[in-house]
């Protein structure tokens, strides 16, 4: 159970430290075009949106 927990641990942290960088750079790329509505409009409702659409 020692050595399980121990290689379960390490495991679990490398899985979310690698989703962690990842998800955030993912988000800011893939978002962008999606949130690009809702997001961009708050500062430039015109710019984005039709750059967008």
């Amino acid at each position: 159970m020692n050595p399980t927990a121990a290689l379960s641990h390490p495991i679990q942290i490398h899985s979310v430290s690698v989703p962690s960088p990842l998800l955030p750079i993912r988000r800011p790329h893939a978002p962008p075009a999606c949130a690009a509505g809702p997001v961009w409009p708050a500062g430039q409702p015109a710019s984005p949106a039709p750059a967008s659409r």
